[in-house]
């Protein structure tokens, strides 16, 4: 590659990558499988979860010191599986995590990344930023996370929905619309190609049908309509009950209709049992998945005198885990 080509090619990706587009929104809410759609466009380049260049970023936009980041990245499961490197040259911590994105792009458009969390910390590092929210239909989220292990029943698993839902109002009310573009699942599964269309168009680039030649790649299947609202299939009278009490007007608000059952509001004495099956779930679930020698390692050294082995186990914790994760930057 001659000089000026190699100079061109800096100069685009620099200026792509100064206009990066996060995509936002709870945990098990499809942004996988838009992630893989959008990825597979010629002139998109999407990747998966980018919170760890966020979430050290203070509310404030202070940044944290360059030798505590890459402590910080040392131990971080999603870095270790995301195929990015630290480069020692860089200077500030901006330059750091901008240079990721950056390192992605060769002659893509658009360069993106999946943030479920610390969304709202972007604007301090990419003021252009642009933002795609994906919402799912909570009802199908909970038992999601349910079944992930990261809660014990349904009602607890509306934790990381509520919590995405709440930060992205709060957040939207700070950015220009221009700057935003607003996805349902449903509409997604339901009729793909306009949906890709209408994202296409914001992003700037053209739809094209190799959009969904992911499939040809990866363990993931086309978008099928089947995929929504699930909880009409899979979940009992209670559990969607306890849901919708929980949801509260949150449905209405992200324009989903109630079921025709009651809500049940449990009482306090209902609720502590909740909770204790919510934690016993979880433990039973990482006893499963990472044994109970290395689970209980894990929560000894959360923190106290244990706190001094945490490096041992969170290596051997990640490892685990990375087995169960699918990878996905092409």
């Amino acid at each position: 590659m001659s000089t000026s080509s190699l100079s061109t090619l800096i100069e685009h990706a620099h200026r792509v990558a100064q206009r990066p587009v996060f995509m936002v929104g709870s945990e098990r809410s499809g942004t996988t499988m838009l992630r893989l759609l959008l990825d597979s466009h010629p002139d998109i380049r999407f990747g998966e979860e980018f919170e760890f260049a966020l979430e050290r970023v203070g509310a404030d936009g202070t940044r944290p010191t360059l030798a505590d980041y890459r402590r910080f990245l040392a131990g971080n499961r999603i870095f270790s599986t995301s195929g990015f490197a630290i480069d020692d040259r860089c200077e500030s911590y901006d330059e750091l995590v901008r240079g990721f994105l950056r390192s992605r792009i060769t002659d893509e458009a658009v360069v993106g990344a999946t943030v479920h969390f610390a969304f709202d910390r972007a604007p301090h590092i990419w003021p252009d930023a642009r933002f795609i929210h994906i919402v799912r239909d909570p009802r199908d989220v909970g038992p999601s996370c349910e079944q992930m292990g990261w809660a014990g029943n349904a009602w607890f698993g509306l934790d990381k929905w509520l919590e995405a839902e709440q930060d992205w109002d709060t957040f939207r009310a700070t950015i220009d619309d221009e700057r935003c573009c607003e996805v349902r699942f449903e509409d997604l599964v339901t009729d793909p190609e306009a949906e890709l269309t209408r994202i296409c168009t914001f992003l700037g680039v053209e739809f094209t049908d190799e959009v969904f030649s992911y499939a040809d790649d990866t363990d993931y299947g086309r978008p099928t309509a089947d995929a929504a609202a699930r909880w009409r299939r899979s979940q009992s009278a209670e559990n969607v009950q306890l849901m919708e009490a929980r949801l509260g007007d949150w449905l209405e608000r992200r324009g989903y209709a109630r079921s025709d059952f009651e809500p049940i509001d449990p009482a306090a004495l209902d609720l502590a049992a909740l909770r204790r099956a919510d934690r016993l779930g979880r433990i039973r679930f990482r006893v499963e998945r990472f044994g109970l020698a290395l689970t209980l390692a894990e929560m000894a050294t959360r923190t106290g005198p244990g706190s001094a082995l945490r490096g041992p186990v969170q290596r051997r914790w990640n490892h685990i885990e990375i087995g169960h994760l699918r990878k996905s930057w092409r």
